[in-house]
């Protein structure tokens, strides 16, 4: 799809990082897919592309996702330390 097609563009804050990595994005994506029913159908079907993630810097401080806490209830209950 170009750069054109319709998509969801996420904002995403993260200490230390300047780039993701194009696995990292398809993580994102899952992640995404797995939280909103509406997005992942739209992503099965085709009618939207990837989303598109901005990084952006001291912006939502204090705000905590969804997937942050999946994650945490999953490194706790696999008994795998916090992610740095």
């Amino acid at each position: 799809m170009g750069g054109s097609d319709p998509h969801y563009q996420v904002f995403v804050e993260l200490k230390g990082v300047r780039n993701l990595t194009e696995e990292q994005r398809y993580k994102l994506d899952i992640c995404l897919q797995q939280d909103s029913a509406v997005y992942r159908s739209f992503r099965i079907k085709g009618s939207i592309g990837p989303m598109r993630v901005q990084l952006v810097a001291g912006r939502f401080s204090g705000i905590h996702s969804p997937c942050s806490r999946k994650e945490k209830e999953y490194r706790k209950e696999n008994n795998r330390p916090p992610s740095s």
